[in-house]
């Protein structure tokens, strides 16, 4: 499905956040989204219709951990996040670990030994467990925000260029949340 403007951002539709969606709107940070998105995901939060994944959290659990981003109490932030009007974390089942590695039209990642091949490991690749280090972790964490997004019947609203594309190819409802050349120059402005 191709993506969507903003007119099907609007009730009763459920709208699945990424990372830096996420973060956009709840950090203000300029340049990120459009203003017109800021207003449209304030009113999905006061309606109930704002979610993410855990996976999601995980991704930017990590990312505080490493220094990247900073929170303060990462977990306070995040049981602000959750209260009311907020969003709902949609959890990562296994049910959701199987769906995420059977999405219609994935195209598995080129990087280490998790390339296409039989099952998504290379031919190649030694029979052993792999390490921790060696995981996709973005490639993980798209794949468990689009299966969430089948899971809950929601529109995906993100920046990242994998998952828009995804989406233009028939894989998803998604919202490009990038701002348009005409906003980002009004923001770059201000």
């Amino acid at each position: 499905m191709p993506t969507l403007d903003a007119s099907a951002l609007g009730a009763p539709r459920r709208l699945l956040l990424d990372s830096a969606v996420w973060i956009a709107a709840t950090m203000n940070v300029s340049g990120v989204v459009s203003p017109e998105l800021l207003l449209i995901l304030e009113q999905a939060a006061h309606e109930g219709r704002l979610w993410t994944s855990a996976a999601v959290v995980w991704e930017l659990a990590l990312l505080a951990r490493r220094g990247d981003i900073y929170f303060g109490d990462f977990s306070a932030w995040l049981a602000d996040q959750k209260r009311p009007p907020g969003v709902t974390i949609h959890p990562m089942t296994e049910e959701l670990a199987y769906e995420s590695t059977v999405l219609p039209g994935w195209m598995p990642s080129t990087a280490g030994s998790y390339a296409a091949g039989a099952g998504g490991v290379a031919p190649s690749a030694p029979a052993t467990a792999p390490t921790a280090h060696a995981l996709p972790s973005s490639e993980a964490i798209d794949r468990f925000l689009v299966a969430t997004a089948y899971h809950i019947g929601a529109v995906l609203v993100t920046t990242d260029p994998a998952l828009l594309a995804y989406a233009a190819s028939g894989g998803l409802e998604a919202y490009d949340a990038r701002p348009s050349p005409v906003t980002a120059g009004l923001l770059a402005t201000k």
